[in-house]
């Protein structure tokens, strides 16, 4: 789910994207746990997006009931889910869960997702218009899918993949050809504290409780 133009609401009430894209996710996995830790070298890939920028999450308006900006807060959905990935691994190093979770992105992939922005509109947005004329004017800077994808696969089936790192193309800003390689990671998904009070928070707003 990406940059829909008017705020929405999941079914429970969430922000759509903060929504489906992170509380989605950090449910799922919790409800899975169990059979994640049975399972012999679980691994749990999470996808996050070079929108991951912001450096700094507004926790009293992560349904962005105040200020509702499409892109910003998918990157803060994005953020989240990345922050949710290292944290995940870290606890289960402490915890001897036995899994490994790490995180990846595609870079800029030549895909549908951001019709997102068109939602519920008769006709494509100018933004989603300008985006497919880049594919044609700036084709470095996109992959089509079968190179987008290599980064999560590499995260998700390599022997040589590790926990609690975020895996992106080699290319151009980390948008173009050229492999996979270590993603840039924003601050707030090195930094612990913020990472825990995501992990609460979310613990709250999605009502699964991990172990402790």
């Amino acid at each position: 789910m990406m940059a829909p133009p008017r705020r929405q609401q999941t079914s429970d009430g969430f922000e759509l994207q903060f929504g489906t894209n992170h509380l989605g996710h950090f449910a799922l996995t919790g409800r899975l746990l169990a059979l994640l830790r049975a399972a012999d070298s679980a691994r749990v890939v999470t996808v996050s997006s070079i929108a991951a920028t912001q450096r700094k999450l507004d926790f009293a308006d992560v349904n962005a009931e105040h200020v509702y900006q499409p892109m910003y807060s998918y990157g803060v959905a994005k953020l989240a889910q990345l922050m949710f990935a290292v944290e995940l691994d870290r606890r289960s190093r402490l915890g001897g869960w036995g899994l490994m979770s790490n995180a990846a992105h595609p870079g800029l992939a030549k895909t549908n997702l951001l019709s997102g922005a068109s939602y519920g509109r008769s006709a494509p947005t100018l933004q989603a218009r300008l985006t497919r004329l880049t594919w044609r004017l700036l084709p470095f800077m996109w992959l089509d899918i079968d190179e987008a994808v290599k980064p999560t696969l590499y995260a998700a089936v390599s022997p040589d993949a590790q926990g609690a790192r975020y895996y992106g193309p080699r290319g151009f800003y980390e948008t173009a050809r050229g492999g996979v390689t270590f993603a840039r990671v924003p601050p707030l998904a090195r930094s612990e504290p913020e990472m825990a009070r995501l992990w609460r928070l979310s613990e709250q707003l999605s009502g699964v409780d991990y172990p402790g």
